[in-house]
């Protein structure tokens, strides 16, 4: 049973943090930092106290967040950690142990998956 279950949140491991590293890393190199006036149409850095992703009226709004956390869980960690200092027993703490959790169990799943193919070929 576990080895079952395993190998389902390997794969879902997997998936989740391939998602989290191209969308982290697609904002980091394709969205503007916005330095004021009218606000823009697409995605863009802003801040206030700490940098974080705004999108314009024309993106969904379950976007942004998504985006937003994609970056601090890759190429925002600085930002993540500097934020969270103050409250990182209660929530810092367990997103760390989450994203370590899902990228131990995305490595284990893809190690296991790749050797038994290059050995059974």
């Amino acid at each position: 049973m576990l080895r079952i279950l395993d190998r389902y949140l390997g794969a879902v491991a997997a998936s989740i943090v391939a998602v989290v590293m191209l969308l982290g890393t697609y904002a980091q190199f394709a969205f503007p930092y916005w330095r004021g006036g009218p606000p823009l149409e697409g995605c863009y850095f802003g801040d206030a106290l700490i940098v974080f992703i705004a999108c314009g009226d024309g993106v969904p709004g379950f976007v942004e967040p998504i985006l937003t956390w994609a970056w601090y869980l890759t190429w925002g960690c600085f930002w993540l950690l500097g934020f969270f200092v103050p409250l990182a027993p209660i929530i810092g703490l367990p997103i760390l142990i989450v994203w370590v959790g899902a990228i131990i169990l995305a490595v284990r799943w893809a190690w296991r998956t790749f050797k038994r193919r290059t050995q059974a070929g």
